[in-house]
């Protein structure tokens, strides 16, 4: 503590360039009435020192000459207290003291302005008014305004509040006008309403101000207000850290946003806020609102364990996100709603329990460059017709899905990498659709693409690769498009097409697989055309139980087992295929398939042309087959009708036949002999594509020889976890 007999060094310094100015130092003591004579008596520039003890005034204190300098002999102690307070014995709307004038001074005072609660509150009585064009200054003073506004700044006025206390009132800081004041170093508590309230056409400077224990929020703007908030401490609220309403454009930089709240910063009708590094955290509702046609430019915050999503956007708002965390929140991290949109673009979506994106109703967005990572849910989930473009992003290690499609929603999906899951890479189930193109999907553990329900969507040009559990499954009712893609190197198989699902596979590359190439099976069917199928550790097509495809003008090789495998009840049929180059037979019907197969061109090289066994069914016209003793193979009990060529078939005749069949992208085909064997493959007229493909591709982690035997994705669950998501999805009128 300071002698009282001295003011404390702090304001000495204000002391004495006062005195320099023309200065007149008079002292004032305590009583009745004794403040408001002096100040009304003295002249411009004069410094009035008041002695502790108690300032009385029956009526509001009017300051209008410029340059006066009024201060303490105490100081403000660490517990708000001082030795001098000016008080009010009034109870009206009027404040207990107004500045309309220049240059005025407060410095090292308490001023308590009680109002007695069988009166009411009265919103718009104030302890301190500056208006008028004033650039008063507030310093190290203590303010308490029960039911009212601690410091009321209006008009033009420009002041600056500084290491002051501001608590137990309705409103700490109200600013409207036009007025655009600095207030800094400030602690503000114990608002009903707000600790500071920005409004109308306001602006200012708000920085390193302790902000806390407000009711409906610490910081309220709203208006037209531009007021500037940097590095300020947002504690505890009943309400929001941080609302924003109306057509406000406020800046926050720097801000933390931390204590008990509902949510961190909420923005509303039609608010345009700028919010740059700034730390929001432990919110029971959401981190950051956003509703009611809301906009706003958010940069490089962090966001983390909210409760709900760590950002709710709904209504119909359109924010832009760039490079801002968005973290280990206990629902989602991003969730969109009703018909609000934005941009999305660098910003690192990082372990959230539920999807690191949540998409419903009809909303809009663009994710560009995201990384999105280690979610429990989905990386990216949308429902609904929700739709947008979702491009370059890096979805990864995520648990149910990389990428999730229900409903009818319909994105734009490109570019981007979607790997490492620990279940599926990209799902679409009900009536999903969207394009999906260019992206690179791999290593996710049950498969990389899994198409359920009657989903539709049109894949084209991906690479999908590297599954232990398969490449792309098709099941349920869906009828997906595929081309151009590049599927390769899976376990089990590149791809399978199960249940009644009728999707149609053009021109791919289907290669370097562990199992099968191309599985098709149950009640499905489909067209598979101009297809490049090679290289694959069991058959390069499979098709069986009741299925019954249109499997056509593709090429077929190179694999460990029968080029092509037709069993069981399938029908279907396998027409102007190239079957080259597999270790058993090129094509093997058994069970009772029925299949027609018509003008293939089989070059086996003596390892087995067509072989029909058990009591295989169909027909067989026209085939080319290359001659040898083990071209054709027919069981006793075969009941298929087969037409084939009157002449030899000679290597000559295979070249003929091949120059009519085009593989993917539209290359020539050529043969080839492959050194030290007598086996003949095939080639392109540009350098074989398998392994060139390979390298371009992010080689994930070994992967253990027993991962074969991974389960096939479990669609009950994926269904259950999806209804689990919808509730975590959904956001309260507050979130």
């Amino acid at each position: 503590m300071v002698d009282s007999c001295s003011p404390p060094s702090i304001y000495l310094e204000g002391l004495q360039s006062n005195c320099e100015a023309e200065s007149e130092v008079q002292a004032v003591l305590p009583g009745v009435g004794n403040l408001r004579e002096a100040i009304e008596k003295a002249r411009p520039h004069t410094t009035l020192v008041l002695s502790a003890g108690i300032y009385v005034e029956n009526s509001t204190i009017e300051i209008k000459t410029p340059g006066l300098y009024i201060c303490s002999e105490a100081i403000l102690t660490e517990d708000g207290l001082h030795g001098t307070t000016v008080c009010a014995s009034f109870a009206t709307d009027q404040p207990l003291i107004k500045i309309s004038c220049e240059s005025v001074t407060l410095a090292n005072l308490s001023f308590e302005y009680d109002w007695p609660e069988e009166f009411g509150e009265v919103r718009s009585r104030s302890c301190i008014v500056i208006g008028g064009e004033s650039n008063a200054r507030v310093e190290g003073c203590s303010v308490a305004c029960q039911s009212g506004r601690g410091i009321d700044v209006r008009d033009n006025a420009s002041p600056d509040i500084v290491d002051s206390l501001v608590k137990n009132c309705m409103i700490g800081l109200y600013v409207h006008c036009q007025a655009t004041p600095t207030a800094e170093r400030n602690t503000i508590s114990f608002c009903k309403a707000s600790c500071v309230r920005v409004s109308e056409r306001s602006s200012g400077n708000y920085n390193e101000n302790v902000l806390k224990d407000g009711g409906d929020a610490c910081i309220w703007a709203g208006g037209d207000s531009t007021a500037t908030f940097r590095k300020n401490m947002v504690g505890s609220t009943n309400g929001c850290g941080i609302m924003i309403g109306e057509r406000s454009k406020v800046v926050l930089l720097d801000n933390q946003v931390t204590g008990h709240h509902i949510n961190g910063i909420q923005a509303g009708d039609r608010a345009d806020p700028v919010a740059k590094n700034n730390t929001i955290s432990g919110s029971q509702g959401s981190g950051i609102v956003l509703y009611d046609h809301a906009k706003g430019l958010f940069v490089q915050n962090e966001v983390s364990t909210s409760k709900l999503a760590c950002v709710g956007i709904r209504d119909s708002s359109q924010p832009i996100f760039i490079n801002n965390t968005v973290c280990d929140g206990e629902g989602s991290g991003f969730v969109l709603l009703g018909e609000s949109s934005g941009i999305f673009e660098n910003n690192f979506i990082l372990r959230n329990t539920c999807a690191g994106v949540g998409m419903k109703g009809s909303t809009k967005a663009l994710f560009d460059g995201n990384t999105i990572n280690n979610n429990k849910g989905y990386g990216v989930w949308l429902q609904d017709d929700s739709s947008g473009t979702f491009q370059n992003n890096e979805i990864s290690s995520n648990c149910n899905a990389g990428f999730a499609v229900s409903n009818v929603a319909s994105p734009k999906v490109h570019g981007n990498t979607i790997r490492d899951g620990r279940h599926v890479g990209i799902l679409l189930q009900n009536n999903a659709m969207g394009e999906y193109w260019n992206n690179t999907i791999s290593n996710n553990k049950a498969t990389n693409v899994l198409l359920v329900g009657s989903s539709q969507g049109y894949f084209h040009d991906n690479v999908i690769a590297d599954s232990v559990g398969g490449g792309v499954l098709f099941r349920a009712d869906t009828k997906c498009i595929f081309r151009r893609n590049r599927v390769i190197a899976n376990h089990r198989a590149n791809m399978a097409v199960l249940d009644r699902a009728s999707p149609c596979v053009e021109n791919n590359i289907i290669q370097h697989g562990s199992g099968r190439g191309l599985v098709i099976t149950g009640n499905s069917s489909g067209s598979f055309c101009r297809n490049w199928i090679r290289s694959h550790g069991l058959a390069g097509v499979y098709v069986g139980g009741h299925a019954d495809p249109k499997v056509n003008s593709n090429v077929i090789g190179e694999a460990v087992a029968s080029g092509v495998v037709i069993e069981d009840f399938a029908k279907g049929s396998f027409c102007d295929n190239l079957v080259v180059g597999n270790i058993s037979a090129a094509m093997a019907v058994q069970g009772s398939a029925m299949p027609l197969v018509e003008r293939n061109v089989i070059q086996h090289g003596g390892n087995g042309g067509i072989w029909l066994g058990e009591t295989a069914g169909g027909a067989f016209n026209d085939n080319l087959v290359e001659d040898s003793d083990c071209s054709w193979r027919v069981g006793t009990g075969v009941t298929s009708k087969i037409r084939s060529p009157t002449s030899k078939c000679t290597p000559a005749d295979i070249e003929r036949a091949i120059g009519t069949i085009s593989p993917p992208f539209q290359d020539k085909i050529v043969l080839l002999t492959n050194p030290g064997s007598s086996v003949r493959s095939i080639g392109t007229s540009i350098p074989v594509l398998p392994y060139p493909v390979l390298q371009k591709i992010e080689k994930p982690a070994p992967v253990t020889k027993n991962a074969t035997t991974t389960t096939p994705v479990d669609t009950t669950s994926a269904l259950q976890a999806e209804q689990s998501l919808s509730r975590s999805l959904l956001v309260d009128q507050s979130g």
